[in-house]
């Protein structure tokens, strides 16, 4: 699973700081940005590989150049400033394929939920489940009528209203409605559009506050590559990258972001972390087979949907 965070750092002679907007306070601010790769499971959470990101704006230069710069502190600081958050999450995944990671499913929220990272993940044979943004992206619906085919290029606002809004079910043993649709979403392969088939799950909350963040009346969209995946594992799936949000969180807090936010590159080293809030350290499980991820996980859904709600009422 994918996430970035941000470290605010207002100092004028720090590196690596540029402008960056912060999703959780809702405003742009001076800082440096982490993006983190784990791996999740039902009982743990594994960090993987980071990379700092600089923005274009307002960037602090080096205080010196490099020694070398074929180093590999030069290398990756050129690929923190010049490249896409996309290009360096391909990059982190390519490289935890290379070192062995045999994962099935790549997890990121909506600022990930691009065109680019899902043809990532396809090129990369990996089931993407991401959250998308409501922008002015188009998916492709048909429908049938009267036995003639109908085609309708909409976004995800149209689509709510044309084939969502009169058409919730109640998920069974969770306080959650869903609709769910399969379209089309073109992608550009080798200089030529080719249209894959998805999964649009639009969920809601069944809050007694309807016009809270996670009432009946707010709603967010989810995006599966896998059509076969039913809308309680996409959920299922979903809800294990709440392990990655705190895991950024404490690394905000803790000495090992400072240290990782002085060096010019970002720390590789795998570090065991709390798995909650509260208690626990994680370990590293054996690697598994690579199989089709299952429609139904065995572990209680009610349990596993603790960080769903939190990742709902985020801001989309």
């Amino acid at each position: 699973m994918l996430d970035d965070a941000v470290k605010v750092r207002r100092g004028k002679r720090l590196e690596g700081v540029s402008r960056h907007f912060d999703h959780l306070s809702g405003r742009t601010v001076k800082g440096q940005q982490i993006l983190t790769l784990g791996l999740a499971t039902q009982e743990t959470f594994l960090p993987l590989d980071s990379d700092l990101y600089i923005s274009s704006k307002g960037a602090h230069p080096l205080k010196a150049d490099f020694h070398d710069g074929r180093s590999v502190e030069a290398r990756r600081y050129a690929d923190a400033r010049d490249r896409t958050k996309p290009e360096l999450a391909a990059d982190m995944l390519r490289r935890a394929q290379r070192q062995g990671l045999d994962a099935e499913v790549v997890l990121a929220d909506a600022w990930f939920g691009t065109k680019t990272m899902i043809k990532t993940a396809l090129d990369l044979n990996l089931t993407a489940i991401l959250r998308m943004k409501k922008n002015t992206m188009k998916y492709r619906l048909t429908t049938w009528k009267d036995g003639a085919q109908h085609t309708q290029l909409l976004d995800a606002q149209g689509l709510y209203r044309h084939s969502v809004r009169k058409h919730w079910q109640t998920l069974k043993g969770m306080p959650y409605q869903t609709s769910c649709l399969d379209v089309e979403l073109s992608l550009e392969r080798d200089g030529e559009v080719e249209w894959i088939p998805v999964r649009l799950l639009f969920v809601r909350g069944l809050n007694q506050d309807a016009d809270g963040p996670g009432g009946a009346n707010a709603w967010a969209l989810f995006l599966s590559t896998d059509r076969a995946l039913s809308p309680a594992a996409i959920l299922e799936f979903y809800a294990l990258r709440w392990s990655i949000e705190i895991y950024q969180s404490w690394c905000l807090r803790t000495a090992f972001s400072q240290r990782c936010l002085r060096t010019r590159r970002p720390q590789r080293r795998v570090a065991s972390v709390p798995s909650d809030a509260g208690h626990g350290v994680v370990r590293a499980g054996a690697p598994t087979r690579r199989r089709r991820p299952r429609s139904a996980i065995d572990a209680d859904p009610r349990a596993r949907l603790g960080g769903l709600s939190a990742s709902l009422c985020a801001a989309s």
